[in-house]
């Protein structure tokens, strides 16, 4: 049994631990505190939410077979930026 914003509510889940360097990419992350006492239901717990992670979209189909493109003008300009711009070469062929 939960309460949000004063209403009481029945649901039901799946917790899993949060791991160092696993992204979260979907669901509600908590916080669970000190058990206040013992229920019909079990132990009751004072839970903090800490983000609520909307579900992921859906992946968008291409028109076109073959590998992703990556020659978009946002990835010439990081490409740039890491590796520098293309060189000027006033040699004769």
């Amino acid at each position: 049994m939960t309460t949000k914003d004063g209403e009481p509510a029945v649901g039901s889940g799946i917790l899993t631990p949060a791991t160092e360097g696993q992204g979260v990419t979907t669901g509600t992350v908590i916080h669970i505190g000190k058990p206040h006492g013992v229920s019909p239901m079990g132990l009751v717990y004072e839970v903090e939410t800490l983000a609520e992670l909307p579900p992921p979209k859906p992946r968008e189909t291409r028109d076109h077979a073959g590998p992703a493109m990556v020659n978009s003008a946002a990835f010439r300009e990081g490409w740039e930026r890491v590796f520098g711009g293309r060189q000027q070469d006033d040699s004769p062929n």
